[in-house]
């Protein structure tokens, strides 16, 4: 539920955005197989994506538990063209600028324009860096659907298959010092066995416009040559302690320090996992979301620091018990909770899968914790990773969905012989690939309480 203008309430104001990105036809919810050639077209617009500008588009830190101090930020106005799939070069010439992290059949993106099946869609900026010899150059993409490939001056430094997943390219071996060229080459077929959650070809219903290419933040980080990947974090409700396993590009000693607000309450250093007792350890919950930070560095055979990280951690278990009449319970911290919130599907008139700004994400989310709910199902889509930070601060327990894909088999009605859908083997192993980059890029976050692998009877 959004407050999409002033002068609107919440719940008429979400039924209307509804609409606009799916128009209802009927009570036909099939998908027509001829897709479309515009977006809806809509006069909605949220006051977020109001105030939007290349300069305030999307300017937060986009990976809170492992952020760094140095980062740049590559949203903003990006050239593009259309071409057909055929073409593997960039084209010469670019059709107009498109506004970075919003999609291109978007409003707030600037284009309004559908990507057919059998066509690609390039991105091309520039950027600078300084120093790049000695450090490694990190492209971080935080989202583009579908497929995609990723050239700096010319040259090929990755890629990427599945729309939902941030992923990394690293682009030290082609940079020079001074400016760089960026170019981003997407294919998106939408539907097929692709996992695509609510988009479509055709949208009408509850089905959506779809979203191709670029559409979360895209930005850049240097690290020294050992440097710390990522960050794995578990806890125990029962002793009151923190594990951290490091994930570490190189070699080096890691040593982790826990905070309590500004008072160190742990630390230690390690090679590899690192366990630390947390004194009266505090539990969090939905009415006190407790987080410790944790300040994190990797050390070289001098004990001095090459490489630093900020994350943070909460300690808390979740499970199930069986009542007195045989009926399971969630627990959190071994109590029984009822789980009690909406199915968000996260879709904006202005933005389509994209939030038009961190502060419209964020008032969903506070605006549900008002209204006196606790946990949210996120509805086959993943969100960008600051949704699940403000969860975690915040207190909201997330049921966290596989986008779903590939095909739809019939309702069996609890018949006794149901009939399963049927699926490619390389389908299927797109799909595992793609739920475990999602839990590896989200488990961290105290706040995802389940995982939701099908949604009903689709994937």
């Amino acid at each position: 539920m959004r407050q999409y203008t002033k002068n609107m309430t919440a719940i008429g104001t979400l039924l209307v955005a509804t609409l606009a990105v799916c128009p209802i036809q009927g009570n036909d919810l099939e998908v027509n197989k001829a897709p479309v050639a515009t977006p809806v077209q809509s006069d909605l617009i949220t006051q977020w994506g109001e105030s939007l500008t290349a300069e305030n588009a999307w300017t937060e830190y986009p990976r809170p538990q492992l952020q760094r101090e140095n980062w740049i930020n590559l949203n903003g106005n990006w050239d593009y063209a259309v071409t057909p799939i055929t073409q593997t070069t960039p084209p010469r010439d670019w059709t107009g600028q498109i506004l970075v992290p919003f999609c291109l059949e978007s409003k707030l993106g600037g284009v309004g324009r559908m990507l057919d099946p059998a066509e690609a869609l390039w991105y091309h900026r520039t950027f600078e860096v300084d120093n790049a010899a000695g450090q490694r150059t990190l492209l971080n993409f935080e989202a583009v659907d579908y497929r995609c490939e990723v050239f700096v001056n010319g040259k090929s430094v990755g890629g990427h298959q599945g729309g939902n997943t941030p992923f990394s390219c690293d682009a030290s071996e082609a940079l020079v010092d001074g400016a760089n060229d960026l170019v981003v080459r997407v294919e998106d077929e939408t539907e097929g066995a692709q996992l695509r959650g609510k988009q479509t070809l055709n949208p009408k219903g509850i089905w959506y416009t779809r979203v191709s290419g670029i559409w979360q933040s895209v930005w850049l980080e240097q690290v020294p040559v050992n440097y710390i990947k990522d960050l794995k974090i578990s806890t125990n409700v029962k002793d009151g302690s923190i594990t951290v396993r490091p994930v570490v590009h190189g070699k080096g000693v890691v040593a982790v320090a826990v905070k309590d607000g500004d008072s160190i309450v742990a630390e230690k250093s390690a090679s590899d996992e690192i366990t630390l007792k947390i004194p009266d350890a505090q539990l969090w919950s939905p009415t006190s979301p407790h987080l410790y930070d944790l300040d994190v560095s990797l050390l070289n055979t001098a004990g001095q620091g090459v490489d630093r990280v900020s994350s943070y951690a909460a300690i808390r278990s979740v499970g199930k018990v069986q009542d007195a009449n045989g009926n399971m319970q969630f627990t959190l911290n071994d109590d029984p909770i009822f789980h009690w919130g909406p199915l968000d599907q996260g879709w904006w008139p202005d933005g389509l899968l994209t939030p038009p700004s961190d502060e419209a994400m964020l008032f969903d989310i506070e605006w549900l914790k008002k209204a006196g709910f606790n946990m949210i199902r996120k509805h086959i889509k993943v969100e960008p990773r600051r949704y699940y930070y403000h969860c975690d601060r915040l207190g909201m327990m997330v049921w966290q969905d596989q986008v779903s894909g590939g095909p739809k088999p019939k309702w069996t009605r609890l018949a006794p012989d149901p009939k399963d859908a049927q699926w490619p083997e390389d389908a299927h192993g797109q799909f595992m690939y793609e739920f475990e980059e999602m839990i590896s890029a989200l488990e961290n976050h105290p706040s995802i309480v389940v995982w939701t692998p099908f949604n009903e009877a689709w994937g």
